[in-house]
């Protein structure tokens, strides 16, 4: 028996091959630049540069980015490693702090098979551990459809009230530090269980509403 065989790996037809992952910090290139100056760049607000700046950064939060040996991460794992923040494991007091998720191989995965399924008009369910980062991954989602797609609708599900409002309040976090960014969107209503991406304005006396109109809702199966 040819034991080399034994050990292939597992081929996925749906996720863009790779047999070393290489240069993945070139994939979260804005966010070191923000642990190190607290901004994103150092652009003057107003100028061109500094719209051309951020028109770029929104191309690649919705077509993705390959870095320089070719590799490519899909918008929504770009968005992810550059605009949301998480609780980490501190690898010196072991404490949790606050920072910017790490690339690591499963997510590559993940939100590979999440923009297939997108494109293709599938559904995706997926099967894992507890404690293993998917309600952020989760948060993330339903935040880069709110910030990029109008009229766009995510519903954040779960049998407990805990655990829908859970991975909702990790999307209202993420809002909150988008705040601080070109992507900020006005909120109306702004609800711990519901927000939509709008603004009200007074037209001639009659009150309307403008802006994206996507919105995120939190909802549970069993506390209604």
């Amino acid at each position: 028996m040819n034991i080399d065989s034994i050990y292939l790996p597992i081929f996925n037809p749906y996720v863009p091959q790779v047999d070393k992952f290489t240069n993945s910090e070139e994939f979260s290139y804005l966010a070191a630049f923000y642990e190190k100056e607290e901004r994103y760049t150092n652009y003057p607000k107003g100028t061109a540069e500094y719209r051309k700046f951020w028109e770029d950064v929104k191309d690649k939060c919705i077509n993705g980015f390959t870095n320089s040996v070719g590799i490519r991460i899909t918008g929504q794992h770009f968005f992810y490693l550059n605009f949301c923040r998480i609780e980490l494991q501190s690898s010196k007091s072991k404490k949790k702090v606050e920072g910017f998720p790490r690339f690591v191989d499963l997510d590559y995965d993940y939100f590979h098979m999440i923009e297939y399924c997108a494109l293709n008009e599938k559904s995706f369910i997926c099967v894992k551990g507890r404690r293993q980062g998917y309600s952020y991954k989760a948060a993330a989602i339903a935040t880069h459809e709110f910030v990029f797609f109008p009229k766009s609708k995510s519903i954040i599900g779960a049998f407990l009230s805990l655990y829908a409002l859970g991975t909702m309040g990790m999307v209202l976090d993420n809002l909150n530090f988008i705040n601080n960014t070109e992507f900020r969107k006005q909120r109306n209503p702004d609800l711990k269980d519901h927000v939509v991406a709008r603004y009200q304005v007074d037209l001639g006396g009659v009150k309307s509403f403008k802006g994206y109109h996507s919105e995120v809702r939190s909802i549970t199966f069993k506390d209604r």
